[in-house]
């Protein structure tokens, strides 16, 4: 069968066929996806290639066509499945009191008005009444730093984790119903609504199409076919299509290396168009662990180094959040020979014989001892908890810390971009943080529903928001902004990020830097480009050169000559890679 027809015969049947095919996928896509792309104009360079017998011509652009479409497609951004991590959070089998007992049961099945237990350091599986008094992180919902203490009949919500004692929880809403499964549906709508822009190259494909089709049948009835194919031939988008990808590889390649993940083109156009940057407080600005700025003691006490020896060597013997702050308040300390931990509340640890006490103000009222002339010690912005010594009491007050680099990245933004901070923390904290960083613009006591919402106000009044975060709590959010992005690696956070900064806040400067100079070298890799395939366009009417080299240089040339500009811009102003191969043996 080969023989008979030939290898020129066979060649042009799949030239024909690559153009009917990808005319039937313009159409589909016109017709129901209502997406111009530049597969009209190739499928037109197919079947005029194949009508005009130049087959080698048309089979080398519909394979550099072919080649540059599979490069695109190595970075674009993947689908947001692993959203779904986010519920892991929540065991598959929850107990759920039955009769006297307590049996495990599918989450999902679970029905309001049943009584579902939760053990220390476990999830609230479903939103419900508290039917005892429980001690909870909740930093996963709302970004509060601290714990939280809920009396029976307070409301806690799926995504709390329980640090106290086993509780009981009557359950208020089914599972698809209860907060974290609302968080996901929400930013997945996020998502689907996010108005995504598409490929700088197909935005452009209509305008590209219909210059060189009316060109070409300019040239047609003016010249002839063989000073019409030119024109056709340098219309073909390839290079346009390959100095985008390989603009695109290198940026994100660049940033890699330093640890910042970027998910495609689109996010870094995205970014460079940005005028408001809005960041998460806890965990994004500040560690999310308090440090003791003050101690007051009753009675007053001068050289506070033995109290802190003895405090940090106690709470050395728990592994609550503030018990870890209050650890580094002395470099020496020594292990407690005896230690009880009452949780939610505080402990008692024998420390070189002394008995020492650390909590909270009813742990205190517990143990008898007094702290009326401590109350107030501590300002508004600030944490609390007590100890007690042989007779000296003491108030540590706690606030977050803002580390140095994080404080010259905020400087960093604020020369270029309006800068607000969002929390769910309490008014006296968040404000205290932003008066540290010089921010005017500052929200709290915000659910993740409220910075959902916040994102919205600030795109209508600045512009397209950069939203940066690293709780559960910030999901909706991070999906809905023009640029999402995650620090940190909490699975169900970087999946929904446009970016990921693996080192923290100060790596965000160099990310929108990096955008800055992706547009610019590919803003001159489209004009060399164009001067390449115009230059091409005008040898081949006026006949200077072969139709098959018009081709190459319409083609390849332009394509090499526009990876060969915004390379020497990205590597003037990416950063560079963090080894020096030349000193490697």
């Amino acid at each position: 069968m080969l023989e008979v027809l030939g290898y020129q015969q066979i060649s042009r049947i799949i030239l024909g066929g690559i153009g009917v095919y990808l005319l039937a996928r313009f159409i589909y896509l016109i017709t129901f996806k209502k997406k111009f792309t530049v597969d009209l104009l190739m499928s037109f360079v197919a079947i005029t290639t194949y009508y005009y017998e130049l087959t080698l011509e048309g089979l080398v652009l519909m394979t550099l066509y072919a080649i540059a479409e599979t490069t695109e497609s190595l970075v674009e951004r993947y689908a947001e499945s692993k959203l779904v991590g986010l519920i892991r959070i929540i065991p598959e089998k929850v107990l759920v009191e039955k009769g006297g007992t307590a049996v495990l049961v599918d989450a999902r099945k679970v029905k309001p008005g049943s009584v579902v237990l939760v053990r220390r350091g476990e999830a609230v599986p479903l939103d419900g009444i508290l039917l005892n008094d429980g001690v909870f992180d909740t930093s996963i919902v709302t970004g509060e730093s601290l714990p939280v203490k809920i009396s029976k009949g307070g409301l806690v919500e799926s995504g709390y984790i329980n640090l106290g004692d086993p509780i009981r929880v009557k359950v208020m809403k089914p599972f698809g119903d209860s907060l974290l499964q609302v968080i996901v549906s929400k930013a997945r709508e996020a998502l689907e609504a996010k108005s995504r822009r598409e490929k700088l190259v197909n935005r452009l494909s209509p305008h590209i199409s219909f210059l060189t089709l009316a060109g070409f049948f300019a040239a047609l009835y003016l010249g002839g076919p063989y000073k019409a194919l030119p024109i056709l031939f340098a219309g073909c988008p390839s290079a346009f299509i390959v100095a985008s990808s390989y603009s695109t590889s290198l940026t994100i390649a660049s940033l890699a290396s330093k640890g910042v993940v970027v998910r495609g083109g689109v996010v870094l156009e995205k970014a460079s168009e940005a005028s408001v940057v809005a960041l998460d407080k806890t965990g994004t600005i500040t560690t999310g662990v308090p440090r003791v700025s003050r101690i007051v003691t009753v009675p007053d006490v001068r050289n506070k180094e033995e109290l802190a020896f003895y405090i940090a060597s106690a709470a050395s013997a728990s592994r609550h959040p503030i018990s870890v702050a209050l650890s580094t308040m002395s470099s020496k300390k020594m292990v407690p020979s005896k230690a009880l931990e009452k949780p939610g509340m505080g402990l008692e640890a024998l420390v070189n014989g002394r008995r020492v006490l650390i909590g909270s103000k009813e742990y205190m009222k517990l143990n008898k001892v007094d702290i009326s002339q401590l109350e107030g010690a501590c300002r508004a912005h600030e944490g609390v908890v007590y100890a007690h010594i042989d007779g000296v009491t003491a108030a540590l007050c706690l606030e977050e810390e803002v580390s140095k680099d994080v404080a010259e990245a905020v400087s960093e933004l604020k020369k270029r971009f309006k800068v607000v901070v969002m929390s769910g923390d309490s008014g006296a904290r968040v404000s205290a943080i932003c008066k540290k960083l010089g921010v005017d613009e500052c929200y709290y006591e915000l659910r993740p529903d409220d910075k959902l919402a916040l994102v919205d106000k600030l795109r209508k009044k600045y512009g397209q928001v950069v939203m940066v975060g690293d709780g559960i709590n910030d999901v909706e959010a991070l999906a809905a902004a023009d640029v999402g992005v995650a620090v940190g690696n909490i699975e169900a956070v970087t999946s929904v990020a446009d970016a990921t900064l693996t080192q923290g806040l100060r790596q965000l400067p160099q990310l929108l830097e990096s955008s800055k100079s992706f547009i610019g070298g590919l803003k001159l890799a489209f004009i060399v480009a164009f001067a390449v395939k115009a230059y091409a366009a005008v040898s081949g009417v006026l006949e200077a050169l072969p139709l098959l080299v018009i081709a190459f240089i319409a083609d390849d040339g332009s394509t090499l000559a526009s990876v060969a500009s915004s390379t020497l811009v990205l590597r003037k102003h990416l950063p560079k890679p963090r080894f020096n191969l030349k000193n490697q043996r």
